[in-house]
């Protein structure tokens, strides 16, 4: 088997590995903060810059050069890889490896596995190549190119606020003591979940990571659902810890709108509102501090 053919197979491979991770790029989030300990926003930066920059890498391993900086750099990005994967494996934090798609372990695994051989036989075999200049401009389009699954997602870097709707203090504060619950607190977060929305699901489950993590702001969670409904939400995203009521239909939608989540910051007198997939990373981390 020629030289190139071990090349290109490796940047396939590990390019899988990465695609597949960054499609289930909530996971990834998860991890890293849950198991790293790192805010919303950082998290999913460093792993952004970590997967362009190993793109970067492959494309040039793809191209042809060759150098002990180089071939170092790679056998340590192999190697941060495997070592999460086999932390995540023996269960050492609460959430998949960032290299271990949970959609598709086995294929992740494989990929995981032909990569380090695609890379000991390309070292094995291979010889040394001049460095030639134009090819990193080259590898660095090859790079930006595959960066476009989402490792550059420029939505995830902009904390648009719909602000569609004001949420008064007083009316949140009056509605919850009808419950039982006082909300006290200059700052809280009150987000309006419908069971059934999927971004709704996400939002709420890096909501429940960031209570156990000890970031959360004070929180009212609002759903208009029946308690059956509520519980089963709370319990598959592991946030039944979080106060939460849930309200008439027609009042929730008079306070939230029509798009979902609908997540209000309040902060002294003032609210700030995020919809949909409005309230992301960049929006969490600026209230989970």
């Amino acid at each position: 088997m020629s030289k190139h053919l071990f090349r290109i197979l490796f940047f396939l491979f590990c390019t899988g590995t990465i695609v597949l991770s960054l499609l289930n790029k909530e996971a990834t989030d998860y991890r890293l903060v849950t198991f790293y300990h790192l805010d919303w926003f950082n998290a999913q930066l460093s792993y952004r810059i970590f997967s362009a920059l190993f793109l970067f890498l492959l494309a040039l391993v793809l191209l042809g050069l060759k150098s002990k900086i180089l071939t170092s750099l790679v056998l340590s990005f192999l190697l941060i890889g495997s070592l999460d994967a086999l932390l995540d494996l023996f269960g050492f934090g609460n959430h998949p490896s960032f290299f271990i798609s949970i959609k598709q372990p086995i294929w992740s695994w494989i990929s995981l596995a032909i990569a380090w051989i695609c890379f000991g036989l390309h070292e094995r075999k291979s010889i040394a190549f001049p460095i030639k200049w134009w090819k990193i401009p080259l590898a660095l389009i090859l790079a930006t190119g595959f960066s476009f699954i989402k490792v550059i997602y420029l939505d995830d870097y902009i904390a648009t606020a719909a602000n569609d709707k004001h949420l008064d203090r007083q009316e949140i504060k009056s509605i919850a003591m009808n419950f039982g619950i006082e909300l006290q607190a200059p700052n809280m977060l009150i987000p309006f979940f419908s069971t059934s929305c999927e971004h709704c699901h996400k939002a709420a489950k890096k909501i429940a990571i960031s209570n156990q993590n000890g970031s959360l702001p004070p929180t009212l969670l609002v759903f208009s659902e029946d308690s059956l409904s509520v519980n089963w939400f709370l319990k598959t995203v592991d946030a039944a810890e979080i106060p939460h009521i849930s309200i008439k239909h027609r009042k929730f939608i008079s306070l939230a709108g029509h798009r979902f989540p609908s997540v209000f910051w309040i902060e002294n007198n003032k609210s700030t509102q995020w919809v949909g997939g409005q309230f992301n990373n960049l929006a969490l981390s600026k209230v989970c501090r």
